[in-house]
Formats: structure tokens, C-alpha cells, sequence
């Protein structure tokens, strides 16, 4: 059983009794502890988590945008070096090859929407999974209807976050309302 005196307390609790002005604290007696970081850290986590979560969002909207409007340089700046592209079809392109099928001679996407997109953080990796439906034109064909799932992992490197690796699966029946 625990002493139920002011002080007992205090010094079991590990508190630091904060006196009142005039009046002999019970505790004034007892060496300073340092309140624990860890409710601050976490806060400091959970702000940094929230604005690297809209950043990645950003960067995927950018990324659809840029793809609509053949911007290499975005699309650049956005993927890694290190870039893997996995297509619906299975055929994988690194970056080099990803930038050059974004606006192949003759064709255009003319449509790039995120239908729901899902992003987790893992320090310094995010990973970003969702749906997708753009169009695709090439001469005087009709143009080519995708919709599919995506998933893509983006790393932060020297404060900026790229994207690493894109994988999409075709989706052929009809998307379930949601």
C-alpha cells in the first residue's frame, strides 16, 4: 500500500509538484524530474506524417496531370532513377522507357483520373494504392479505355520523396459502387 500524503504521491508518480506562490510546496524537497518527450515526439510525428501524406497526394495528382499533359519534366522530377514501371500487361519499363511511352509519336493519354487513392507512411517510405480509368488516343483509332489498380512506393531521399515503383492490375468487370 501506497503512502496517501501529497508528497508520497508526488515522488511515487515521478511528478514534479508545481508550488503555489506563498505557500511551502510539500514536495519542494524533491530533485526536478524532466517531463518525457515521448507526447511530444509523437505530436511532432503525427504533424510530419499529416504534411507527408499531403505531399504525397500532391505529387500523385501532379503525376496524373503531367501524364494528360505529356509534362516530362514533372514526371521527371516526381520518379526515381531507380524507377520500376509494372503494366497491366506485365511488361516492365524503367524510367527512361516509362517518360517515353507517356506521349509515344502518334499517341496521347487524354485522360488520367484517380478514382480513390489509399496512402501509408513507413518512415521514410510511402506506399500508395488505389483505382484508376484513363483514356488513351493514337491516330484515328477509337481510343483505349483502362481502368485498373495501382500500387506505388514512394522513398524519401535527402528530404524529397520519389517515386520508386509503379504496378498496375487491369480491372475488367465493372468497379463495385462504393
Amino acid at each position: 500500500m501506497f503512502p496517501q500524503t501529497p508528497g508520497a504521491a508526488i515522488r511515487r508518480l515521478g511528478l514534479r509538484h508545481h508550488a503555489v506562490p506563498g505557500r511551502q510546496s510539500p514536495a519542494s524537497n524533491l530533485p526536478s524530474v524532466k517531463p518525457s518527450a515521448d507526447w511530444y515526439d509523437k505530436e511532432v510525428q503525427d504533424m510530419a506524417t499529416e504534411d507527408d501524406r499531403a505531399e504525397i497526394a500532391r505529387m500523385e495528382k501532379a503525376r496524373a496531370h503531367a501524364i494528360v499533359a505529356a509534362d516530362h519534366a514533372i514526371l521527371a522530377r516526381i520518379t526515381d532513377d531507380d524507377y520500376v514501371h509494372v503494366e497491366a500487361s506485365g511488361r516492365t519499363r524503367d524510367k527512361e522507357a516509362f517518360l517515353a511511352g507517356v506521349a509515344p509519336d502518334g499517341g496521347r493519354f487524354d485522360r488520367y483520373e484517380l478514382i480513390e487513392t489509399m496512402i501509408r507512411l513507413f518512415g521514410d517510405a510511402a506506399v500508395v494504392t488505389g483505382t484508376f480509368e484513363n483514356s488513351f488516343i493514337s491516330g484515328t483509332a477509337p481510343a483505349l479505355v483502362k481502368r485498373g489498380r495501382h500500387t506505388r512506393v514512394y522513398i524519401r531521399r535527402g528530404g524529397t520523396w520519389r517515386n520508386v515503383s509503379h504496378h498496375a492490375t487491369a480491372i475488367t468487370s465493372p468497379l463495385p459502387e462504393t
